[in-house]
């Protein structure tokens, strides 16, 4: 037990965590001479041997919930890109999914269980109307979180399926001092940022409690005051970040400011020509949309990307889900749905 106990330590991300997690271990449980610093010593040299000898590509596709997972995403994937080229809209698969589209042949990472889409301000906030609108009765759930756009289910399934938005900066920074230089600025802007905000004043403190009560239909309309406050945001963000500038057409590319609280490694910034113009290709069966340069894009997220990570983890509770007879149902029908065929009946 004590052995087991010390090693689910090594699997929290958070730091701080991770070592309050350790301190009280220890005064229940006293000291032992399993000590898990040198677990963690082994486990990185596993890590190392695996990188060095085994080749990730190789890795089994996800089975399960996880493959669920990915199915029914995907098909939400498609249906997001024939609205998006009807309503002219801009956008770019990334995260994750991108990162099995180059490194696992076009298909999902096997353990990645969710999609997540980039859009320009402007097209995001079109899109927040646009499809906010066609699937208000379509079995799909859609959401406003405070700092992005999220389908959670269809019908008793749930789903993952994010769309996130992207700003762009008065000018393009060239060096790493000017990229240095705006994520200072950009970390004291984000201490007040309305994605911990929305958590806090929903009464949900951690994403996966929101997911679980958004998927059980349980999810109330976002409070208006939280609605002023990302408003507020917003306009605090032209006044001290873009100082009252418009974006460059060339500008750097830099995560949307309702997702600050960007962290010890700092945020994620894009010259513009890595993502546009944007390219087609094929995810998990699908056509949609892909930054210009997949491999720069990767490697300024990920750094070596053909390597295994430090971390497993499932991105929402979907994937550990007990699925009921209803969910399996709900996930059958919209698996054998022609999604051109339900859009078209949604524009009715």
């Amino acid at each position: 037990m004590k052995f087991f106990m010390k090693t689910v330590a090594l699997f929290i991300p958070n730091r701080e965590k991770r070592r309050a997690f350790r301190e009280k271990f220890k005064k229940r449980y006293g000291d032992t001479n399993y000590r898990l610093d040198e677990i963690d010593r082994q486990l990185k040299w596993m890590r190392e041997f695996m990188c060095a000898f085994t080749d990730i590509t190789t890795a089994s596709p996800a089975r399960g919930n996880v493959q669920m997972q990915q199915a029914a995403a995907t098909r939400i994937l498609y249906l997001f890109d024939i609205i998006c080229q009807e309503h002219g809209l801009k956008y770019w698969l990334g995260a994750g999914n991108l990162l099995g589209l180059v490194r696992h042949n076009g298909m999902p990472v096997p353990w990645d269980d969710d999609v997540d889409v980039y859009m320009p301000r402007l097209d995001y906030e079109k899109a927040m109307k646009i499809f906010t609108k066609i699937f208000m009765d379509s079995g799909l759930r859609i959401f406003f979180r405070g700092w992005s756009l999220k389908f959670v289910c269809y019908k008793d399934f749930p789903v993952s399926f994010d769309i996130f938005p992207i700003d762009q900066y008065s000018k393009n920074l060239a060096t790493d001092v000017e990229k240095q230089s705006l994520l200072s600025e950009l970390n004291a802007l984000g201490s007040h940022h309305p994605r911990a905000k929305y958590l806090e004043k929903s009464g949900k403190g951690h994403e996966g409690d929101w997911f679980k009560w958004a998927w059980h239909g349980k999810e109330e309309p976002t409070p208006p005051e939280l609605l002023d406050f990302y408003d507020a945001e917003k306009v605090r963000f032209e006044t001290e970040i873009m100082r009252g500038r418009k974006p460059a057409p060339d500008g750097t590319l830099m995560k949307g400011f309702e997702r600050s609280g960007w962290g010890e490694k700092g945020g994620l910034f894009w010259d513009y020509n890595v993502v546009f113009p944007v390219k087609r290709a094929v995810y998990n069966g699908v056509t949609i949309n892909v930054p210009n340069d997949t491999d720069l894009y990767l490697r300024s997220q990920y750094g070596d990307y053909w390597a295994f990570p430090n971390v497993f983890s499932y991105s929402h509770m979907a994937s550990y889900a007990k699925l009921s007879p209803v969910a399996i149902a709900s996930a059958n029908e919209w698996m054998q749905m022609d999604m051109n065929k339900f859009y078209q009946g949604l524009k009715k």
